[in-house]
């Protein structure tokens, strides 16, 4: 049981559990255990559950954003998100690759992306202007802007959901529905 028991399925609105469901279904996502945590908030859990729809607008291509994806899960170590694959080119080999540091299965482009990835999760200060021009040789600045936000939305995520422990085996917080939506008044400040 994760840190945070999830809510139950059956609690999770029709429309939102038929889309988690689909993509369990599809292989877009190993399980929809995180996203049942997520449904503490309504609001934030269709924000993530339409992540899982098939077009999602970008300027990347679908293997980079998954390549990107799955290496932020490698070095933040969250085993769910290694295991699941949201596009067929990024392949069980494929991933091994980014593991191993080899460029065998990516082209220049995606080594260079991959190298970015790395580099914000170990030593964001080592990404300088001159890793930035060496992005702009085969990426406009909207696409670098988009990489970096969905890196940086990743590492954050990857993170978290560690701390979540869902393979674990007690919840520390368990599953209320009154806790569904709710937000709790705020300490009274003792400032004077």
């Amino acid at each position: 049981m994760p840190t945070i028991e999830p809510v139950p399925m059956q609690d999770i609105a029709p429309d939102v559990r038929a889309t988690l469901e689909k993509a369990v279904a599809d292989g877009r996502m190993a399980s929809p255990t995180f996203l049942q945590i997520v449904a503490y908030n309504g609001a934030l859990l269709r924000m993530h559950a339409s992540a899982y729809q098939r077009e999602q607008p970008s300027l990347l291509s679908a293997r980079l954003r998954e390549l990107i994806r799955v290496r932020s899960a490698q070095i933040a170590g969250c085993d769910e998100c290694q295991a699941a694959r949201y596009d067929e080119t990024v392949t069980d080999k494929t991933a091994a690759c980014l593991i191993a540091g080899t460029q065998d299965e990516l082209d220049e482009r995606e080594a260079l992306v991959m190298r970015f990835v790395t580099k914000m999760h170990l030593d964001h200060h080592s990404i300088d202007g001159a890793f930035y021009r060496a992005l702009a040789r085969f990426y406009s600045i909207a696409e670098i802007v988009e990489i970096g936000q969905l890196t940086a939305t990743l590492l954050g995520a990857h993170r978290w959901i560690h701390t979540l422990d869902l393979l674990g085996k007690d919840a520390t917080l368990s599953y209320s529905r009154a806790e569904v939506d709710t937000k709790r008044q705020g300490c009274a400040s003792t400032a004077t």
